[in-house]
């Protein structure tokens, strides 16, 4: 089950500099998983030991780092596709295009649709809904505890926003 929260973010007007405070649904996390617990996992799910279970990714992870850094994407069928993108400014003569144009890079992961369908049919319980206490310091309060059951009975909560969030934000209430 994923759990989600409304809570209240000062959102920028089209078209102007102005900010106003709505609700957009954000996801709960409940805490990052560390790579020993995955390998436990692992290990549980294949009785294999946990010493190939780490070596086995370690190696992916470095041979991921390798074709990446040569240009390549890298699809697991079963998973996605990683990728990396370039933020850049944008000139308009081919006499500025260059290297002083780039930003930053990125990597990114596209999910399979198979993943992407599982994510977008799980079952979704709202946590609560959270105002802006102090949002320099990501300090929000809880003002209404809601549940499941406070949903419409018709209402589609498969969808999500089509906005990604950056994953940064863990406020807890």
């Amino acid at each position: 089950m994923i759990k989600v929260k409304a809570q209240e973010s000062p959102i920028t007007k089209i078209g102007t500099n102005e900010k106003e405070l709505k609700y957009v649904l954000k996801p709960v996390y409940s805490n990052t998983v560390a790579e020993k617990e995955i390998i436990d996992f692992c290990q549980s799910l294949t009785q294999l030991p946990r010493t190939y279970i780490r070596a086995s990714l370690e190696s992916i992870i470095q041979t991921m780092i390798h074709y990446l850094m040569l240009g390549y994407k890298i699809k697991f069928n079963d998973l996605g596709t990683f990728y990396i993108t370039a933020d850049s400014s944008a000139v308009s003569s081919v006499a500025d295009a260059g290297l002083s144009q780039l930003k930053n890079l990125y990597i990114r992961f596209l999910p399979n649709k198979e993943l992407s369908e599982e994510v977008r049919s799980a079952e979704i319980n709202l946590d609560g809904i959270y105002k802006i206490v102090n949002y320099d310091k990501k300090i929000y309060e809880k003002v209404k505890t809601t549940s499941k059951t406070d949903l419409p009975e018709e209402e589609d909560t498969g969808g999500g926003s089509s906005t990604p969030d950056d994953g940064g934000d863990d406020f807890s209430g």
